[in-house]
Formats: structure tokens, sequence, C-alpha cells
């Protein structure tokens, strides 16, 4: 039964694979979407004039950019996008000489504007002038108009600018490719009621023009940067500021109380990253600035622009009532992520968007390092570490994954270049690279890269130079390497190694091969799949171990080399009683199987009061490379049963992060496939430890430090997903409190904990504490909606979709989506409900609701069988 549902999930998982499209163009290829090289851009002297009316959201501006022609042509060739330019002011000169611009071409394709000349241009420093006009979109990038309702009510507009990758020449026509660098002198004209920043400080601030009542205000030059790290804001925010305002964060007045911890993050953030780089680079100030949510649709967590860094404000800002606890974590590693790239990532530029992954990287290294520095209890590293690099394994096995160095020629393809996905991986490998080397030998090499090529442009084979010679100094001569040839490996192949780890019976040596880890490779062959021809995918791989001998996990660094070149690594002098794992603390970035034997010894050392010996990243690795060999049908179900088994001893919760994600999925797939009845009580067992540590009341204890209040409230959260008992019964029995005493708890209670009590305690409510919860919906405007639908009551999850088409239901049309959602996130049953409401109700429901494609968006992510795939084929 279990082999059966473990290939379910599979298959579930290659689905999932197969839903990734990426949309393109073959002819794309043949287009030339960079810019000739024949000149570059020295300085840029921008005006810009919006205006922020609801029947005028256009922008005004001119532009005098310093050019140096390197190779005599005939054509000038920059990037606007959607800008109207003022032919009859455009004008080139060199010094006293005049040209006069007979063409004009603009291509909407690659955005390029080609200014073609009657006489050549000869090598030497010009001046272009450019006068434009261009509309504040409404879609946050390049420059965009969004809005806030303010304290009275009132709609309030500003515009800002989202520039990353490719938008700087939606604002202004500019070299629009992240070598082109060049400084930047900007100034905004706007209403004296708004504030504008830019990268720099102010400068100075004009006298009202009487025309049209606006002042401009100018900014400092801005070093040399590239286009898509320059930015500027017009709005009525607040802000918080350290005394000399060098660090500042600004939000929405009536929320600004909410941005007292962001504030004190970027400034402990910022003094770690002058520490780390001898100060060797800094912006003259950082703004942090929170934009109102529900209008600023084009951010993920954050822009990092030179000197002003935008986010939405769920992503910094901390409400002690309404934000759940592991928002503090979140606001902490975004500010940092977003505050290394005014050390890192802004300082050097890519040659070309091929090795962004570099400067996403570097900025995603300090999140976790300078973290760990400010918050040393929180023990952020050790769990965040096990979810990325889990997710990241995840992603990077499937068919569609590609390496970090390819080349993006289009628009669309750079834009997927910058994902966070890549930032991650490449995260990971400078990790591994770190822990090669030595924490002080990475920081040494770093620094001389910075110093090197700062405010300039490099590859990252210059950082492997300046790595190479801190390394080659060390007095360390053995396990020295090529740190270019090494990378090389991990940077043009996509995928990863699994290293496999025997024991020779006859001579008692350690064996450990590689090979390309495709974990759904049999299930391929079964289904007539392609699979990747990997015979020759092969890495540098570095190797360090522990043994039950010697369980020293302390030391990261490499102690042998597996080589592409290299059939099999062996190991000698390893006592034969010995149990040996491989990859200590997770440092490299592959997954490690062994033989049974070594696994059983593992399996019975973890299940004895020693395992924690056995370093907690280890333990976590141990348990999730089990799962996937398993899923991979690399590893004998028993064995997993085997290694799981002393979960019911372990109460770490970086050992359950991650792991409970896993549980959820599986619990899900196996319960409409069979075998829920007897996973859910054996998850149940295995949870005996962590919870009877952990699981009390979902409160948090002022005499705990953050990550035991963290952890109690997670597992609270995590316990009661998967339908523990215990976990259940408190939070009915909570819920009954509450809904007794409403009036005298309400202003108490968290929305977090509110979330966790209405969820949860409704699964053992009845129909009776069902209605008051409705009631307090639909009359108190409790947010219970989203919690109504995770009844295991049949008769209500029905009665409950039933009120979606219902005359006189209490709900009103924009709940229907919110209704679908909450059932469809309940207990298993309630998703095939979901599927035959909507189908049987199909055509009443497309005339309610305005877009009912999203119910069908919400349904696709929740099949998990085929039979469910087959009644789904109404849409």
């Amino acid at each position: 039964m279990l082999c059966k549902i473990i290939y379910i999930y599979t298959f579930a998982l290659i689905a999932t694979e197969a839903a990734v499209i990426h949309n393109s163009n073959p002819n794309d290829k043949e287009i030339n979407y960079q810019l000739p090289n024949h000149t570059k851009p020295l300085f840029y002297d921008l005006k810009l004039n919006p205006h922020l009316t609801p029947d005028n959201f256009k922008f005004d501006g001119e532009i005098f950019i310093d050019i140096e022609i390197l190779n005599q042509t005939k054509t000038l060739t920059l990037h606007a996008k959607k800008l109207i330019i003022d032919f009859t002011l455009l004008e080139l000169k060199m010094k006293t000489i005049h040209y006069y611009i007979p063409t004009m071409y603009s291509n909407n394709v690659t955005d390029l504007l080609s200014l073609d000349f009657n006489d050549e241009l000869l090598v030497g420093r010009y001046i272009l002038y450019l006068n434009f006009t261009g509309v504040l979109n409404d879609r946050s990038y390049g420059f965009y108009r969004s809005s806030y309702n303010n304290n009275g009510g009132d709609t309030q507009w500003f515009a800002g600018t989202n520039f990353m990758p490719t938008y700087a020449r939606a604002a202004f026509p500019c070299w629009d490719e992240p070598a082109l660098k060049a400084s930047f002198k900007i100034a905004i004209k706007h209403h004296r009621n708004y504030t504008a920043i830019s990268n720099t400080p102010v400068s100075e601030q004009s006298e009202i023009d009487k025309t049209d009542e606006k002042i401009w205000t100018h900014f400092e030059e801005s070093p040399v940067i590239s286009t898509y790290v320059v930015s500027f804001l017009i709005f009525d925010l607040r802000n918080i500021r350290n005394s000399d305002g060098t660090i500042n964060v600004w939000s929405r007045g009536n929320v600004i109380s909410s941005a007292s911890f962001a504030h004190e993050v970027a400034q402990k953030a910022a003094i770690e990253l002058e520490r780390y780089t001898n100060n060797s680079v800094r912006p003259a100030k950082i703004d942090h600035v929170a934009l109102p949510d529900r209008y600023v649709i084009g951010y993920n967590k954050g822009m990092e622009s030179w000197g002003l860094i935008t986010y939405r404000e769920t992503a910094i800002l901390y409400n002690t009532d309404s934000s759940s606890i592991d928002t503090l974590y979140r606001i902490a590693e975004n500010i940092i992520h977003q505050s290394s790239h005014q050390w890192f990532g802004n300082i050097v530029s890519p040659f070309w968007w091929t090795d962004i992954w570099l400067n996403g990287g570097l900025a995603e290294y300090f999140k976790y390092y300078i973290t760990d520095k400010i918050y040393k209890d929180w023990r952020i590293t050790n769990f965040l570490i096990v979810e990325t690099l889990n997710s990241i394994l995840i992603m990077d096995s499937f068919k569609h994954a590609q390496p970090l160095n390819l080349k993006p020629n289009t628009i669309g393809e750079i834009n997927l270049k910058c994902s966070s996905q890549g930032n991650q991986k490449a995260f990971l490998l400078l990790r591994m690279l770190s822990h090669c080397l030595s924490d002080e030998v990475f920081r040494v090499g770093l620094i001389r890269y910075l110093d090197k090529h700062k405010y300039g442009v490099a590859k990252p084979e210059d950082l492997w130079d300046t790595l190479q010679g801190a390394f080659d100094e060390t007095m360390v001569p053995q396990n020295k390497f090529k740190i270019q040839e090494v990378m090389d490996t991990w940077i043009e192949q996509k995928g990863y190694p699994l290293v496999t780890v025997t024991r020779d019976q006859h001579n008692e040596k350690i064996k450990i091969t590689q090979e390309y880890f495709q974990p759904y490779e049999k299930i391929r062959t079964l289904k007539n799949i392609n699979n990747v021809n990997t015979t020759n995918v092969k890495w540098w791989i570095p190797i360090n171990f522990a043994t039950r001998t010697n369980p020293d996990f302390s030391s990261t660094l490499t102690t042998h080399w597996l080589s592409p070149e290299t059939e099999e690594l062996i190991i000698d002098d390893i006592d034969p009683q010995d149990w040996i794992i491989v990859n200590i603390q997770q440092t490299g970035f592959y997954r490690v199987n062994y033989d049974t034997t070594n696994w059983l010894k593992i399996a019975g050392y973890l299940n004895s009061e020693n395992y924690t010996k056995i370093h907690v990243l280890n333990r976590a690795n141990l348990i999730n490379d089990a799962i996937r060999l398993m899923f991979a049908d690399k590893l004998d179900p028993r064995i997993f049963m085997d290694i799981t088994k002393y979960l019911r001893r372990e109460t770490d919760y970086v050992v359950w992060h991650s792991l409970f994600k896993t549980l959820r999925y599986a619990t899900k797939f196996f319960s409409y496939n069979g075998g829920g009845e007897m996973l859910e009580p054996y998850i149940h067992y295995l949870m005996t430890a962590i919870a009877q540590t952990h699981l009390q009341d979902y409160l948090q204890n002022p005499n705990d430090d953050y990550f035991k209040n963290l952890t109690r409230i997670t597992i609270s959260e995590d316990a009661c997903s998967l339908n523990d008992p215990t976990c259940l019964w408190k939070a009915h029995v909570q819920l009954l409190d509450y809904i007794e005493n409403s009036m005298i708890l309400t202003n108490r209670t968290t929305f977090q904990k509110k979330r966790w009590m209405f969820c949860n305690g409704i699964k053992r409510a009845n129909e009776t504490i069902w209605n008051k919860l409705l009631y307090m919906y639909t009359n108190m405007s409790e947010l219970t909606l989203y919690c109504l639908g995770h009844s295991k009551n049949q008769t209500i999850i029905a009665k409950f979709l039933n009120m979606t088409i219902s005359e006189d239901s209490p709900l009103t049309k924009n709940d229907i989506p919110r209704v679908i959602y909450s059932v469809l996130n309940g207990d298993f049953p309630n998703i095939d409900m979901v599927i035959d409401f909507i189908a049987n109700n199909w055509d009443r429901l497309t005339a309610i609701v305005d877009d009912p494609t999203s119910l069908i968006h919400d349904i696709s992510w929740n099949v998990v069988s085929r039979k469910q795939s087959k009644r789904y084929s109404f849409c």
C-alpha cells in the first residue's frame, strides 16, 4: 500500500512539473535585444514633472546625457519604452558642433530607439538632449502611479518607480543595460504637500513655481550606478529617522508606529555590513519605504535601488495585535537582504543579466549571515537553511530547471533570470564555497573583490580570482583546489548530484560515487517521458563526514574532493562498526544515499539517547533526503520507516520545520488515494515528544526567547493542521471560551490566535457553534469566514457551499471566492464536495461571480488524484 501511494505522490509531482510552462517565441532568438557596443553613457542630468491628478496621469521630462562614442558610427541606439520623444527638440552636440538628426526609429519589441545621422559621428564626448512625455502606468513597473486612503478616507495618489530589470527605459531614454553605468543628477517637480526622495540626499529645493504651484526637489549626484537601481518616489508618507538621517523608514502616517521594528533592523544591519566590509562602501543614506499593499502589486519582497528600497507594507510593518509571530523574522530577513544589496549587489554590476544571480546570491548569503549576528538566539539560519535548501533541491530536480549561467536574450527571459529561485540556489552555492574556504578566507577575498571592482562591472570569475588569492595565502597545504574549476561545474550545469556512500564488504573501505539526481526517472520511464541525458554530468563535490566514533559535526571544511573525472572516492580507516554521515551541517548542495547497513546503523543511533550528538541540521538532512530518496524509488520504504521512528524523541523545531510541510501534502495525497487511515495515527505517534514539549495554549511567554515562542506557536499550527487530537481539543476549548466571552476577549486576542482558534476549533464544533461563528462574521465583522469551511461535518460544508447561490444568503457575492477557498483548505473530503458543487452549479455561479475562472484556479491547485481530475472535467 505504501509503495502504491508513493508512486501516486510522485506522479502528482511530475504533473506539477509539467504544469510549469515557459511561453516563448522561437523567432525571439533571432531578434537582437542588446545595444551595440559603440557608445556608452557617462552622466545623466534628468528632470521629471509627474502629474498626479485623476484626469492627468502623465509626466513630462527632459534629459541631458553625456555620452562617449567609442567607434565611429552614423547611428546612436539607446532604449525608450512607451515614451513620446519630441523630435523637434532633440539635439546632439560635440563642443560647439551641433548634429542634425534626419530620422528616428523606435522598435516596440526590443525597446530600441535608433537615431540616424547623415554624417559620421567621430570618436569622442558628446551631449545628447531629449525632451519626452510618458504615462504613469498602473502596473507597478517603470514609472507608475498608485494610491491609498488617508486618515480622512480620501484617496491619496503617489508616484513611484520599479526599474528592475529593464524598466528604467519606461521613465526616461537611457542605455538600459547593467554594464552601461553612469552617474545621475535627478530633479523632481511636485506639489509642496508632497515629499520627493531619490537615490541620494536632497541638495536643494526651489521656490514655488507660480504657474503650477509646484517646487523642484534637486538631489545630489549619485555614484556610478546601473539604470535598474535608479529610483525616485513622490508621496505623502511619514518617516522614522535615526539621529543623522542616514536610515529612514517611511509609511502611511496611521501605521508609522508599526515601522519601529523595521527601523531597528535597518540600523543594526547597516552597522554589521559596515563592520564586515571595513566600511569599504555604503550609500550616503538609505530610505526603506512601505508602500500600501492593495495597490502596489508589482513587488515581491522589495526593490533594492541605490539608497532607496521599496516594499509592500506587510513585508516590513509589524503590528503586535494582527501580525503573526513569524512576521518578525520575515521582516528582519527581508530588510537585511535588501540592505545587503547596498554593500554588494549595487556596487558591482554584471556585464549582462547572465550573471545577475551573483548579486542576488550575495544578498541572500548576507541575509542569513547578518541575521545571525544581530539576533543570535533566534536560530533563524538553522531552520531557514533547512527550508530553503530542501525547497531549492526539489525545484532544481525538475526537468525545466536551468543552469545559473544560462544567457537570457528576450525581455521575458531577463525577467525570469531575476527570480528568487536563482538567487537562493546561488546563495546555497556561495555558502558551500565559504565552508570549503572558511569564513575568514571568504571575507578577505570578497572585500578585495569589492575594492577592485566597486562602481564597475565584473564577472563571477573575478570573484573566484580574489577568493583564490586569499585562499592561496593560507598556511593549509592540504585540499587546495581551483575555485573556478570547482564552481564552473555547479554554475554551468543544471540540477545537482546524488552522492552514494557504500562500504566494500571485502576490504571495509568506504566508497563514494556521484550521479545526476533524477528523482522521477523510473516513473518517467513507465510513462514514456524522455529522461534528461546525464551521462557526462558530473561535479566537483566537497566531502566531509562524521562517524559514530568521532561524531564531530563542528568543522565544515572539506576533507576530500570527489572530482568529475574520478569514478569513485575511497576513504580508509573507518571503523567497520561505525556509521558514517556525509555532508556536515548540509553545507554541500547535494543529497546523500547510503547502503542499507549504514542507514540502519544511523537509524539505531538516532533511536537512542545519543541522537542529539548528530548535528540538528544533519538530523533534518537525513529525514529530508530519506523522504526524497524513497519517493524516487532509491530507498526502501521500510528503511525510511526505521529512520523516522526516532522522531518520537525529536523536540527541535529545526528538524520538524520542513517535515511538517511534507507531511501535510502527504496526508492529503494518502487520504485521497488510500492509506490515510494508516498514516495519520503514525504521524501523531511520531509527534509525541514535540507536541508534549511545545504544544500548549498558543500563547507567547514573555519569559521565553523568541525562538521558543515561535516554536510553540508554529507547532500548535502544524499539529492542528495534521489533526493532532490534543491540539484540536485545545483549540476547541478556547473557541468555546471565546464565543462565551467575546465581548471581553475580542480586543485581548491577537489576529493570529483568532485565526488558529477559529480554523481549528471549528473542526470539532457542532452546527450551533458553526452558526455562531457565521453570525460573528456577518454581524460583528470577525474574520471567521476563511475558517468556516474547515468543519469536518459534511452536512455543514454542504450548507455553507449552498449559501453562495441562495437568494436569502447572509453572504455577498464577493464572499463566494472566499467560501470556496475556505472549504478547499479544510479537511480532505471537502475538495470533492467543492468540485461536485461547482460542476453542478456552474451556470448559476458564472451568473453571480465576476471572475468565475478564479474558482477553477483555486480547485486546480488542490486536485491530487486521477479520480478527481476526471470529475474536474466540467471546466
